[in-house]
Parts: C-alpha cells; structure tokens; sequence
C-alpha cells in the first residue's frame, strides 16, 4: 500500500505527504486523527520487522507513527512514534484487546463475552479456514482464538477483583496447551495460601518471558500470549507512587521476582507527576511448537497515572535495548530517555522525550524523508 496526499498550489499539485506500507505479513493501516494543538494527524499503524528475527517466524512488535502538519515547512514530519505489544487476531476481538491492552479492564470484560458467544462469527471462520486448509487447521484456530480471550478474561476479572470468577475463566482455558498452561501458572499462584494477585501476575510474567509461545504449526493463525506488564500496573495502584517513592515499587516488584529490567521513576515532562521507564525481558518466539526460537526483542516503555489507573505503552523495539539513563531536564523542563538500540547490523543511541500532553513520545530530530514503515530501517 503506497498512500499519497497531495496540495494544490499555484495550479500544480505538490506531494506532501507519502509512505510505503507492508501488508504480507500482519497488517498496515492509515487513518486520519484529530491534533490536540488543532487540525488532523495522520496515524500509520504497522509491523515493525527487526533485523535479528525473519518477519513470519512469530508475532511482530505493532508500531505506529503520528505525522503532523508543518505548514512553516510546506510537509508533514514525525511528530510521535510508538511501540505497543503484538497485537493479531479476528477484527471481532479487536475492541476487547484494545481495552485490555490500555487497561480499561471492565470494558474488556464486556467485550470478550460479546465475542465469546458470537456463534455466527465462529461458522464464519471454520467455514472460510476449513476451505483453505482441510488439515483441520479451522477448527484449531478457532479453539486458540476463543482461548485466548477466555484468558484475558479471566485476567481481567482477576485484576477486576472478581476472583472466583476469574478462577472459574481459567480454569476454562483446556483446548490449546500453551494457553492452558499460562491459565495453571497464574491459578497455582493466585491459589497458594502465601499468593496473591501480584504473584499470580508476576508468575503469569516470567513464563511468558520463558517463551516460545506460539500455538499453532506454520505461520497459520497463532494467537501468543505476550508480556503486558501487569505487575507493574497492579504495582502502581498497590504502592500508591507519590506516596511512597520509587524505592517502595521497585522493592515490590523485586518481592514478587517480576520479570522488570532497569525500572526507572522521573518527571519526564515536568508537569511535577511522576512517569515510569522500564525495559520489557526479551520475548522468544518459535516458528514453529518444539523448535528452536529463531528470534527476540525487547520493548522500553513508559507507564503513567490517568487517574484512579496507570497506562503504559511502548516507546522504542529492538533485538536488544539498554536504558543508559533519563537526562538532566533541559530548558523546558523535559528529560530525554537514553536507549541504547541494539540489532544484528546495527547499533544507534537515541534520546526519547514525552510530550505529557499527547502521552507519546517523540524525538527531537524531525524525520526529513517519508517512511518506509514495516522495514528494518524504519
């Protein structure tokens, strides 16, 4: 998909804006936004395909890229670019992801029971998969798909306070193996007389890290399970930051062995709240169950308070990321984030504000030429 936007001027029509977007493996999308500071942005959301691992060896990390008008300019530049998990699926569970991902986790609920009982759905997919791939390949696909929202479900009704439920959820997760196996990791823990939800949260965590998560053989229709940072969400409700400080979270998480690398507590922005910086463990996928994993990459992200909650969200993708540090804050009061972006051909230091207003962030070089998204180089 190669979209274009063009500007009539002076009786010519002048390229402003171009991307070349990928669609073979995972999905590209464009989309026009409302700017906070007025106008529209143009919002590209695509897979990002890293150097270290082949783009259909396993689920992808999800980027999305925000241009802005620069009329000084004449074009539209960069604005912000983020990183959020991997995200796949039947466009019926979308609304559930998306709000499990943000953690609106009530509104989820409701979601996943929409898809959970749409029959005509589930005809539709054994119908046009069984075509496709008569080795009973529908009929899987569709079992990993609805357990994979009877996971989160129960996940959300464990982070909801709903525990009976949420145990009864899980303990419905039976058809796809891997997928069962998470739902007992996390009842094991949630049960044990010395758990709780941030162990069961923490355990949930470290054998998603422990990977390979893939469900299905050949590339075909594998929901997987991917590290959300639940533990240290629930961790920021728990320790109630601007009472207590950094050290309290950190010593939370190290109590319930989360797998949270180089967590990071600073005023990004300095509007005088605190963000939180931290680096995701390393995600192994296999391109097939019982091989080798063939790929990894890690996430830095940033969590900050909306109110009563905490969201998160990815800032940078790598096959290996080192957090160096938050920077002294500049004139404006804003720090930069250090990281350190290590692929198999490449290396590159980069400094990441956070623009408090939009909760993204940005750099402070404007990219001058148009993307090329879903590439190594974007």
């Amino acid at each position: 998909m190669r979209p274009r936007v063009y500007q009539r001027h002076a009786g010519i029509f002048r390229l402003i804006f171009a991307a070349e977007l990928v669609s073979w493996a995972s999905f590209s999308t464009l989309a026009l936004e409302p700017d906070p500071a007025g106008g529209q942005v143009i919002r590209l959301s695509y897979p990002i395909f890293l150097p270290g691992r082949y783009p259909k060896a396993g689920p992808n990390p999800q980027g999305e890229q925000f241009w802005r008008w620069d009329a000084k300019a004449g074009r539209y530049h960069l604005a912000w670019q983020t990183v959020g998990p991997y995200s796949e699926g039947p466009v019926e569970s979308g609304a559930a992801e998306r709000a499990f991902v943000n953690g609106d986790y009530l509104a989820a609920l409701g979601f996943y029971e929409a898809f959970l009982a749409n029959e005509a759905w589930q005809q539709d997919y054994q119908d046009s998969h069984g075509l496709a791939w008569p080795d009973s390949v529908g009929p899987r696909g569709l079992a990993a798909w609805l357990d994979l929202a009877r996971l989160h479900r129960g996940l959300c009704l464990a982070l909801t306070g709903q525990a009976e439920d949420a145990r009864t959820a899980l303990a419905g997760v039976e058809t796809t193996e891997s997928l069962a196996e998470l739902a007992q990791v996390f009842l094991d823990t949630y049960d044990d007389p010395a758990g709780d939800l941030l162990a069961g949260l923490a355990a949930y965590e470290r054998r998603l890290a422990a990977g390979p998560k893939d469900v299905l053989s050949g590339g075909l229709d594998r929901p997987a399970a991917v590290y959300r940072a639940f533990t240290v969400q629930t961790a920021l409700v728990r320790t109630a930051l601007a009472q207590v400080g950094p050290q309290e979270l950190a010593a939370t998480l190290a109590a319930y062995d989360a797998p949270v690398a180089d967590l990071t507590v600073s005023d990004l922005d300095g509007d005088g709240a605190a963000e939180v910086v931290w680096l995701s463990p390393p995600s192994w996928h296999a391109y097939a169950p019982n091989e080798t994993p063939v790929g990894n990459w890690q996430q830095a992200l940033v969590a900050w308070q909306d109110g009563n909650r905490w969201q998160m969200t990815g800032i940078a993708a790598a096959d290996r990321i080192t957090l160096l540090g938050v920077m002294s804050p500049d004139a404006r009061g804003q720090r930069g984030i250090q990281l350190r972006l290590i692929d198999t051909d490449q290396t590159q230091q980069v400094a990441l504000f956070w623009d408090g207003e939009v909760k993204r962030p940005y750099a402070t070089v404007r990219q001058a030429g148009w993307p090329t998204v879903g590439w190594p180089e974007s």
